[in-house]
């Protein structure tokens, strides 16, 4: 006879999630999910709401990759179910399912890696940083575009290549700045990465 197989710590709680969900109140079933949430944030430490708030977006982060209130889908059984996202307080949220139990059951499979997170893809820049790049770029014709340092990493800025050589350096930015997050630093983007299109 084989050796049984050893459940993982993963396993054993989604396992006592499918066993106990018909016996249970959602909102026992919440506090289940929530307990693995906050399994290294005792609640004698939280002492109001903005700082369980912070813990339970720290632990989003940590346990799935995603920021609170970033919009993804979830695949499991070979299916995808569209646009979710977790609010500040660790539930998952979504317009087109209002069954507080199942969304609490996907939130069990997400935890044990029954289900995972598929991300949205972003764009790169925002649409006010796209129009301003496109405004700049339209009468020229582009090699690539970089995100530089200047003056010891102390400040930022776009430097626009032009394939006669020369470069048109835009404004500098604080490091600090939501300005250009998208864009990695020191990386060459070709226009059409920025979704940048040539003039007439």
């Amino acid at each position: 006879m084989g050796k049984k197989k050893q459940l993982s710590e993963d396993e054993k709680l989604y396992k006592d999630l499918q066993e106990k969900c018909e016996k249970l109140t959602p909102a026992q079933i919440e506090y289940l999910v929530h307990e693995t949430l906050e399994q290294d944030t005792p609640a004698e430490v939280i002492k109001n709401l903005e700082k369980q708030k912070e813990n339970k977006m720290s632990k989003i982060k940590e346990l799935f990759g995603v920021e609170v209130g970033e919009a993804f889908d979830i695949e499991r059984d070979n299916e995808i179910v569209k646009d979710y996202l977790f609010g500040c307080y660790g539930m998952l949220v979504t317009p087109t399912d209002t069954t507080h139990l199942r969304r609490l059951l996907l939130t069990g499979e997400l935890i044990t890696g029954k289900a995972k997170i598929i991300k949205h893809k972003q764009p790169i820049l925002t649409e006010e940083e796209r129009d301003y790049l496109q405004a700049v770029c339209e009468p020229y014709d582009i090699k690539y575009i970089k995100k530089e340092t200047f003056d010891c990493k102390q400040k930022l800025y776009i430097d626009i290549y032009l394939k006669n050589g020369d470069t048109i350096p835009m404004p500098f930015f604080s490091p600090t700045s939501k300005m250009y997050k998208g864009m990695e630093l020191n990386r060459p983007y070709i226009p059409e990465q920025l979704d940048i299109k040539k003039g007439d």
